[in-house]
């Protein structure tokens, strides 16, 4: 499995003006999925959308960049609501709003930020680039907060003992149940 930093390096031609801006980078001092910070995620998202878009013919820059904006928004859901509205339902549209204040977005990316939450944003997606971001979307979370699961799991089992007698397979099975690695 890759790192962050060798994912960004795969995609960060298309992206460096996003990884420029200082505002932008303080994503990586907001926590999201438990250990992951927003930046983290949206650096899942839009590697794993970058590959797939690749491999189908789609537009993967329009995707990458999308990818990296679906959740520019600067505050912790957990502990801090927005102004109006559910964090699930308005935290596309405060994405939208600090995307295009500060880069310039094609169409497609406009609809993947706003749309990347549907159903919950009720406008279906336009481009099959957005359908594609809102999959995968689901699925980077799913797999950040499973993985989170299993390391807090993981440490309770290595809790006061030096070294635990669990075979590895159980680890492996654990491992590949609790993750559904990709």
């Amino acid at each position: 499995m890759k790192t962050t930093k060798e994912k960004l390096e795969e995609i960060s031609e298309y992206i460096q003006d996003i990884l420029n801006y200082d505002k932008y980078m303080e994503l990586k001092k907001i926590d999201h999925h438990w250990q992951y910070s927003i930046f983290d995620h949206c650096v899942n998202v839009a590697y794993h959308s970058y590959k797939i878009c690749r491999i189908l013919g789609l537009d993967y820059i329009s995707t990458v960049r999308a990818g990296m904006l679906h959740d520019f928004f600067l505050y912790n859901w957990k502990t801090d609501a927005p102004e109006y509205g559910l964090h699930g339902y308005i935290h596309p549209k405060i994405a939208y709003s600090n995307s295009i204040e500060h880069f310039e977005l094609n169409d497609i990316e406009k609809d993947i930020i706003l749309k990347h939450m549907f159903p919950l944003t009720i406008k279906p997606p336009r481009y099959f680039e957005t359908a594609l971001v809102c999959m995968v979307d689901k699925v980077c979370a799913t797999k950040e907060m499973l993985n989170a699961i299993y390391l807090k799991f993981k440490t309770w089992l290595m809790k006061d003992k030096e070294k635990i007698n669990i075979p590895q397979f159980i680890y492996s099975f654990l491992y590949i149940f609790l993750i559904l690695k990709l």
